[in-house]
């Protein structure tokens, strides 16, 4: 079994503008998916700003 930090991925889920029953209720896959858009975005803003 893998331990999790369920912590990071709530405040993940707020920082997208999810509620705490939002993310309870979500899609594990579906939130996964969102998660790594998410990064994604904000990987670009971090690196536009550098430039």
């Amino acid at each position: 079994m893998m331990d999790c930090d369920w912590s990071e991925y709530l405040v993940a889920a707020m920082e997208m503008g999810m509620s705490e029953e939002e993310f309870w209720m979500a899609d594990p896959f579906l939130f996964n998916a969102c998660y790594e858009r998410y990064q994604e975005r904000k990987i670009r803003e971090v690196m536009m700003r550098g430039r």
